[in-house]
């Protein structure tokens, strides 16, 4: 299995260097690479009979899969609003649903991608496309709060930062956009439920089903 994931991640690390110019391949390219993660994750999570003994394998091969996403999201490339959401809000509920399968590595890994996303591009990026990064991350936190893993949850939550080198002006900006962002989180969050179907691409419905699936308990 490493042998053919080395292959994998070989061939995205070449793709990560071409310069997509802002064009869709750049999108299909990432979506194609999700769909691997999620493959290598239900493997871990439902691992076939006899199997077992590989399953932590599979891992060590899944992780520095995760990290080659931000790869694609440099400073110096174009990039389409809907494109870099569709990346991150991928990254966010694969980190849910490896809190599911009790995989909080994998899940960490997630938010660390999503951390290196924003650091990449940010003061590159509008402040309010930040914030959705960083809401996505606030996703992750939330999911790993539902299951009392209240550690990780700091530790994801203290990877939502903005870099020194901003002036107060702009820093003030981002964090207007952060609250206005996180204040709709909370709206989304309370009015979820109604669109299922969109569990797959909404962390925020994502969330919502996995808070249901673990209630906090009283």
């Amino acid at each position: 299995m490493s042998e053919v994931a080395e292959v994998v991640r070989d061939h995205y690390r070449n793709l990560s260097s071409l310069d997509f110019q802002g064009t869709l391949l750049r999108k299909w390219v990432i979506d194609s690479l999700d769909a691997i993660l999620r493959v290598l994750l239900h493997e871990i999570a439902h691992p076939k009979s006899g199997g077992g003994s590989f399953i932590e394998t599979v891992a060590d091969d899944l992780k520095p899969l995760i990290m080659w996403t931000s790869a694609f999201f440099k400073s110096t490339d174009k990039h389409k609003q809907h494109h870099l959401s569709d990346a991150t809000s991928q990254l966010a509920i694969l980190g849910m649903n490896a809190l599911e399968a009790a995989r909080s590595d994998i899940a960490e890994k997630c938010a660390e991608t999503l951390q290196q996303i924003a650091t990449n591009l940010a003061g590159h990026i509008n402040a309010y496309d930040l914030a959705d990064v960083h809401m996505d991350l606030e996703a992750l936190a939330h999911a790993s709060d539902a299951i009392g893993s209240t550690a990780l949850a700091s530790r994801v939550r203290a990877m939502i930062t903005l870099p020194a080198h901003f002036t107060k002006e702009v820093e003030a900006h981002h964090l207007d956009a952060r609250e206005t962002r996180h204040r709709q989180f909370d709206e989304a969050l309370a009015a979820a439920g109604r669109r299922s179907y969109n569990i797959r691409t909404d962390p925020v419905e994502r969330l919502f089903v996995f808070k249901r699936r673990h209630p906090v308990k009283a």
